[in-house]
């Protein structure tokens, strides 16, 4: 049975509870629903609260270098999904239990298929991503391959989701609101962490989060080529 999110914003139940320790098969779909690749991971009780939940992944690829953030083979990277989000989120650990930085994408709701041994966890990526530091850096990738697909003219609805979806990834990492709370091994908080504790939320929004017409989002980046 295929557990995913239901149409026109329906309410859906979280997905049944899995073990600590489950193995799972994690496939990414590209924006045109063709499948990009597939990998296996272990679930991580306890990492997130319901309806997400927590996978774990070796990166075994080559070296990667995005505005920062850095992913070298042997890394782990605890994947966070959910059936009523419209993004993922992967927090990047190095060997040594140090955390790099965090890698979000705007998709589908995931869906998870418990029928197939093993589950299959089913992400739909929607072009736009965000990479955040625990300096407190943020870039947001990839709206160019948002423009140049054409959704806007073909369909402006799930354009728009697009669009409130990264706004939604942006405070909440200015927030290091789940599913962007992890710290490193040695429990050190993050520097956006520490200025959310420092001031108002509402100030933190408005310094972080702009207005979708502005196109601007100081102190955050832009750029093309994405995950």
């Amino acid at each position: 049975m295929i557990h995913e999110i239901a149409s026109h914003g329906a309410a859906v139940p979280a997905w049944p509870p899995l073990a600590r320790g489950t193995a799972v098969l994690v496939v990414k779909r590209a924006p045109d629903g063709g499948e990009v690749t597939r990998y296996p991971g272990i679930v991580a009780a306890d990492a997130a609260p319901s309806p997400w939940l927590a996978v774990e992944a070796r990166w075994t690829d080559r070296r990667v270098e995005m505005d920062g953030l850095v992913i070298d083979p042997g890394d782990t990277l605890r994947e966070y999904f959910s059936p009523r989000h419209r993004f993922n989120a992967f927090a990047v650990f190095a060997p040594d239990g140090a955390l790099r930085g965090w890698y979000a994408n705007a998709t589908h709701p995931a869906s998870l298929d418990l029928a197939a041994d093993p589950p299959l966890l089913i992400w739909h990526d929607l072009f736009v991503d965000v990479v955040a530091l625990p300096d407190g850096r943020v870039t947001v990738r990839d709206e160019d391959e948002l423009a140049e697909s054409a959704l806007l003219d073909r369909d402006p609805a799930l354009h728009a989701s697009i669009l409130a979806t990264r706004e939604e990834i942006l405070s909440l990492v200015s927030r290091c609101a789940c599913p962007f709370h992890d710290r490193d091994a040695s429990g050190e908080e993050s520097v956006a962490g520490a200025a959310h504790r420092s001031k108002p939320t509402d100030h933190l929004d408005k310094t972080f989060i702009s207005e979708t017409k502005r196109q601007s989002y100081p102190p955050v980046d832009r750029v093309s080529g994405g995950w």
